[in-house]
């Protein structure tokens, strides 16, 4: 939006003002969840793409205890690229049923 601005108000005389109150603006409520959602297909949807693309991977699972015993298990992968290029993703926790 900052560079649709600088184009439009190229020449204009309240052009710092008008810039100032764009990068101020809030969005909306349903305009964030809508963008995290586009986000997060966008972020699956690579993720998706490097295991396609990857040689080689391995999936980590890590299991702990919080401060209340709820024991939760953090999922991650690394993918080796055919270039040797390591790339890791954290996944997501999973809380587990029961209590230690």
């Amino acid at each position: 939006m900052s560079v649709m601005g600088e184009t439009l108000l190229r020449d204009h005389k309240s052009k710092p003002e008008i810039m100032s109150a764009i990068d101020n603006f809030q969005l909306t409520t349903n305009t964030m969840a809508r963008r995290l959602s586009a986000l997060s297909v966008n972020a699956m949807g690579q993720l998706e793409k490097d295991m396609v693309r990857c040689k080689w991977f391995s999936i980590r699972c890590d299991e702990s205890v919080d401060g209340s015993d709820t024991a939760q298990l953090a999922v991650s992968i690394r993918m080796v690229m055919g270039d040797f290029m390591e790339k890791e993703e954290y996944l997501t926790p999973l809380q587990q049923c029961g209590r230690f």
